[in-house]
């Protein structure tokens, strides 16, 4: 994090300052950056925020590797569980599939084998509140409530042509 002075930016400031902050830095899990304008009272002005502390940066893994598996949906068509996961296994017909059979048999296979055991997710597109015992690795605290008994919005709200949903196939099995 870095400071610059903003002298006179805000009336009735003694002082003010434009704080520049990578969130990766700080600890928070998204990367991108953020901008946050400080002004401090005449009466307070000798309190002055202290920069941020350079933590290494958190997997994201830590935080939301024990969520409920939810999937995307299909825009355009009909989307219901049955008819994402029959656009799922109709990737092994999809041009890119097949260019990998003739190419890389061996990898071909494994994709196969990963899309055949591609199942719908529980919580199906997910929910405002869905029921569910949450402990994320790191800092619990920060994101869990164990009196709710459950995770508030962790839902999917984004739709996805078919011809898309292949596409992220692809890559998602080409990276693995």
């Amino acid at each position: 994090m870095f400071r610059i002075e903003l002298p006179a930016v805000f009336s009735g400031a003694k002082r003010a300052g434009l704080f520049c902050n990578s969130c990766r830095a700080a600890r928070n899990t998204q990367a991108r950056h953020r901008v946050i304008i400080v002004g401090v009272r005449e009466d307070l002005a000798a309190i002055c925020p202290e920069p941020l502390q350079v933590l290494d940066p958190v997997p994201l893994e830590m935080v939301i590797k024990d969520l409920p598996r939810i999937r995307s949906g299909i825009s355009r068509t009909q989307d219901s569980v049955g008819h994402w996961l029959e656009v799922i296994r109709q990737a092994s017909d999809r041009r890119w599939l097949q260019t990998a059979r003739r190419r890389e048999p061996h990898i071909a296979d494994q994709m196969e084998s990963a899309l055949a055991r591609i199942r719908a997710p529980k919580a199906d597109r997910g929910a405002e509140f869905l029921p569910h015992k949450s402990s994320p690795a790191y800092k619990p605290e920060w994101y869990e409530d164990q009196r709710i008994g459950g995770i508030c919005n962790h839902q999917k709200p984004n739709s996805y042509a078919e011809r898309s949903l292949s596409l992220f196939l692809c890559c998602l099995l080409c990276k693995g």
